[in-house]
């Protein structure tokens, strides 16, 4: 294994390893909307009791104010999960780029590679047709 093969290996390693946390934060931004939802319920659910049960107003108001707060720490935890995921995303980006630098820098090595091989293929195949050239010519010399 090659320098250049272990920098592309590790490489790719890291672009697996950052999109692996871009899909964790992704996973937690999508439980976050869960409770979002059923917060949103539960509120729905708790107005209709509120409405048929007598003096249900005051006990609703005391579940609003609770249900205010939990909105405004999910609100906080998504503006940071979004912060996050931005961060991860130019994490990514970086990793990636990484990569295709490497990967670039193998194709090009490669290309010089076989470009060397077929020129030595050529002069070996030049000398070989010129040694018969020689040959024949000294036999229809002679």
């Amino acid at each position: 294994m090659t320098v250049r093969d272990a920098l592309i290996r590790l490489s790719k390693w890291k672009v697996d390893e950052v999109r692996r946390k871009l899909s964790a934060l992704a996973s937690a931004k999508t439980e976050i909307e869960k409770q979002g939802v059923q917060l949103e319920t539960s509120v729905i659910r708790e107005q209709a009791l509120a409405e048929q049960a007598p003096g249900g107003e005051l006990l609703y108001h005391g579940f609003a104010q609770g249900v205010i707060m939990k909105r405004e720490a999910l609100s906080r935890q998504m503006d940071e999960l979004e912060g996050l995921m931005d961060q991860v995303r130019q994490q990514v980006n970086t990793a990636y780029a990484e990569l295709k630098k490497y990967e670039i820098a193998e194709d090009h090595h490669q290309t010089r590679v076989r470009r060397e091989k077929a020129r030595r293929g050529q002069i070996a195949q030049d000398e070989i047709t010129a040694s018969r050239f020689e040959r024949n010519r000294q036999r229809s010399s002679s």
